[in-house]
């Protein structure tokens, strides 16, 4: 009579078998976390290009007592941003200008609305170009702002220039993170003739 045995794992085979499942466990289990900023931080930088954008479309066609639409950034409240109407003036500002002057003072352009950003991302860096240069990230503000007729940007970060007057940059960068040491970067870059950019990485590498 023939006997039939049943093959089943040796232990060998069992060990090696829990241990590339236990390798495989961990290395998904670490990456999660930095997946996860990776995604939450993804969402964040579109919505803030979303915001700056739904900006340039408005303002270009904004009427009634306000000139056009815009974005304020401060480094002091660096989780929030101000979207604003750009206020028809009839009298000067604090800057000596006029109606739509295209810039976000408190005072004056009083629809304005603060808003989160996203998951907890902040405002890590807020710099302008003028020129060819250099960069200049000395300042704690900016005012992006779209006025009609146009969709070309105005951008300013409220530093006179050696006549005490307000020139208009070229060029502007945001650089956005997490406030975690392994946070990945975003950078968003607006041109003064309207393109808008989402850009991986820290706002240096452009």
């Amino acid at each position: 009579m023939t006997k039939n045995y049943l093959k089943g794992f040796t232990l060998i085979e069992l060990v090696v078998t829990m241990v590339i499942f236990t390798i495989l466990t961990t290395l998904t289990f670490s990456s999660y976390p930095q997946f996860n900023l990776a995604i939450s931080l993804n969402e964040s930088a579109r919505d803030l290009y979303s915001s700056i954008k739904s900006a340039q479309i408005s303002g270009s066609s904004r009427g009634g007592s306000y000139s056009g639409d815009g974005i304020y950034f401060n480094l002091t409240s660096p989780l929030t941003f101000v979207a604003f109407s750009d206020s028809n003036r009839t009298d000067p500002n604090s800057l000596g200008l006029y109606k739509g002057d295209s810039i976000y003072i408190g005072t004056d352009d009083a629809l304005s609305r603060e808003k989160q950003i996203l998951n907890g991302v902040r405002i890590n860096d807020l710099c302008i170009l003028i020129g060819t240069g250099p960069r200049d990230c000395s300042s704690d503000s900016l005012s992006i702002s779209f006025n009609r007729p146009s969709t070309r940007a105005n951008i300013f970060n409220y530093i006179l220039d050696i006549n005490n007057k307000v020139v208009f940059a070229d060029k502007a960068y945001i650089e956005i993170t997490r406030d975690l040491a392994s946070s990945p970067y975003k950078c968003i870059i607006i041109y003064k003739f309207g393109q808008i950019e989402l850009k991986d990485g820290g706002c240096s590498l452009y």
